[in-house]
C-alpha cells in the first residue's frame, strides 16, 4: 500500500513547466484528506518491519482526495496482472453471457449467472480428459479447482453487483465478473492467493 501511495504522489500534483506530470505535496494531501501529517507520514515511509495499517476511513479520505477508487491504493502487481488478463479473455464470456440470459426463463442471481457463462465457455467444470488415465489425487484436485472456481463466480459478482435485482443486472458486469472468477481460480485450489504473493515477495 505504501508503494502504491508513493507512486501516485509522485504524479498526482500540477504539472510541471517542462509539462512532466508533478508532485502532490504533503500539505495539499493533508488539506484535501483532513489526514494528520505524522499518519501520512506513517503511511509513504512506513519503519522497517512495519506495514502501514490504515483504517477504512483513512483509505477513504486518501483515494477521494487523489480521485482514485480506494481498492486501487490496495493492488498488488499480481493482481492488475490478474485484471488484465481477465479483460483479455473478456469476448467469449461477453457472447457467451447474451447466449444464457437468452436462454434463462427465469431470473438467476449474479453468481449463478457468471457460473453459466463459464459453463457455455467450455471452461467450467474442469472435466478429466477422456484418453489419459488419471489418478485419485487429480480427479480431487480438479473437484476442488471447480468448486473455488464455483465459490469465486458467487463472491465476485457479489462484490461487484451487490444491492441488484436479477432483472437489472447489467449482463457485461456479469461477462466481466465471470472472466475474473476464471483467472483468479488457482490451478492448486488448496493454495491460498495471499501465500502466493508473500512467497514472491520473500
Amino acid at each position: 500500500m505504501s508503494r502504491n501511495l508513493v507512486s501516485v504522489l509522485r504524479v498526482a500534483g500540477s504539472q510541471r513547466v517542462d509539462g512532466r506530470a508533478g508532485r502532490m505535496a504533503a500539505v495539499a494531501v493533508q488539506k484535501q484528506s483532513g489526514i494528520a501529517r505524522s499518519t501520512l507520514r506513517a503511511l509513504t515511509t512506513p519503519s522497517s518491519g512495519h506495514e502501514p495499517n490504515p483504517d477504512l476511513r483513512t483509505l477513504a479520505r486518501l483515494s477521494d482526495a487523489l480521485g482514485i477508487p480506494a481498492a486501487f491504493l490496495l493492488m498488488r502487481p499480481d493482481d492488475w496482472t490478474m485484471l488484465y488478463s481477465a479483460f483479455n479473455g473478456l469476448s467469449m464470456p461477453l457472447n457467451a453471457v447474451q447466449k444464457v440470459a437468452s436462454r434463462q426463463k427465469e431470473k438467476k442471481s449474479a453468481g449463478d449467472l457468471a457460473e453459466l457463462v463459464l459453463r457455455e465457455c467450455g471452461v467450467h467444470p474442469e472435466a478429466a480428459p477422456m484418453d489419459v488415465p488419471v489418478d485419485a489425487a487429480e480427479l480431487d484436485r480438479l473437484q476442488r479447482r471447480n468448486e473455488r472456481r464455483r465459490r469465486n463466480c458467487q463472491t465476485i459478482s457479489a462484490l461487484m453487483l451487490q444491492g441488484r435485482r436479477p432483472s437489472d443486472i447489467p449482463l457485461d458486469t456479469v461477462a466481466l465478473a465471470a472472466a475474473i472468477a476464471n483467472q483468479s481460480t488457482p490451478v492448486d485450489p488448496d493454495q491460498r492467493q495471499v501465500d502466493v504473493h508473500v512467497k514472491k515477495a520473500s
